[in-house]
């Protein structure tokens, strides 16, 4: 046997892709790449597809035997198949890891959402508890002062922007998702808090408690969240704050 064809590489890639959805999903890790609601769908069709490459590839191999068995030569190997598949092997053995400051840098920032007035009333049966909820409040209204005093608990990780970061304020990121990792959208919101950056590096995760205030940042008038104590805490299970359907 010296080589092994295109068909049995692509099948076995993708057996391999399946068996790292499920490892992912058994480690608890599936969500740093899709939205809890479509966890279930993905294991059912990966366990479908497992079965359907399964009984290919050995249908294929028993029908190859039968036919040339003195002279199994199986064909030779496509480039990108091979690069596939060790980009599979590589997601088995490599540990699963969330976005970070990096994939902010390379994504658009977005706020504003269709329909939505730029400055609510916040309503008091169901006050904002999540990034997501001050993240649209707060960047989308363009008066500083129609949230001052609110009390606000945030958990994000810090990004290391040079453009956004100041001496006495920096940017708690974290990321929104509404299918999986490949649509999601950084949320930024300012923190001040001075000789922040000897206390705290890029991508450290923060547990943030304080008050919507504000300051003048770079020249503007902004509200920002004054913190009354920030800790460091370890990633979240699920960094990710995932839309409300």
């Amino acid at each position: 046997m010296k080589f092994i064809n295109k068909s049995y590489l692509v099948l076995t890639t993708i057996i391999l892709a399946n068996l790292v959805t499920v490892k992912l999903y058994f480690e608890n890790n599936l969500t740093l790449y899709i939205h809890p609601r479509y966890v279930l769908f993905t294991m059912i069709m990966n366990c479908i597809s497992l079965v359907i490459a399964g009984v290919f590839i050995v249908t294929m191999i028993a029908k190859k035997v039968h036919t040339t068995p003195n002279n199994l030569s199986l064909g030779r190997p496509s480039i990108v198949a091979l690069l596939l598949a060790c980009l599979v092997v590589a997601g088995l053995i490599f540990p699963a890891r969330s976005l970070s400051s990096t994939s902010v840098s390379q994504r658009t920032i977005t706020t504003n959402i269709d329909g939505e007035p730029a400055c609510p009333d916040i309503d008091e049966q169901s006050p904002p508890k999540e990034f997501q909820d001050w993240d649209r409040l707060l960047n989308n209204c363009d008066e500083p002062l129609k949230y001052q005093g609110r009390s606000v608990l945030l958990e994000g990780f810090v990004y290391d922007s040079h453009g956004l970061n100041t001496e006495d304020s920096f940017s708690l990121a974290r990321f929104k998702i509404s299918c999986c990792a490949v649509d999601a959208q950084p949320m930024l919101l300012t923190i001040a808090e001075q000789d922040w950056s000897s206390r705290f590096k890029a991508n450290q995760w923060l547990h943030v408690e304080g008050s919507v205030q504000p300051k003048w940042v770079n020249g503007k008038l902004t509200a920002v969240i004054e913190p009354k104590s920030v800790k460091p805490i370890p990633q979240p299970q699920d960094p990710y704050d995932f839309l409300k359907f």
